[in-house]
């Protein structure tokens, strides 16, 4: 699992972001970490989502309608107050 997720980052480093009440959770987090671990070309940096779950499902909405994204996007998610980033 770890050479296919690593393969699609070029970096040596590859941040992971948890989101969802079942990655969350402290045993499914020590078991990703797990096999995460198997194998060292990549090196797996936990860190917390860059958005909250409503921003990341707009984000995705944009996506899948083919709506771009503009520059200014991410920084105006991240000052709406609900963003708790």
């Amino acid at each position: 699992m770890q050479q296919v997720l690593g393969s699609r980052f070029k970096g040596e480093t590859v941040s992971v972001a948890a989101a969802g009440s079942v990655v969350n959770s402290s045993y499914f987090k020590q078991k990703l970490a797990e096999k995460l671990s198997v194998g060292n070309r990549k090196t797996y940096r936990w860190q917390p989502p860059a958005f909250s779950p409503a921003a990341g499902a707009l984000l995705m909405g944009y996506r899948s309608l083919g709506i771009p994204l503009t520059e200014e996007l991410p920084d105006n998610l991240r000052r709406h107050p609900a963003c708790g980033c």
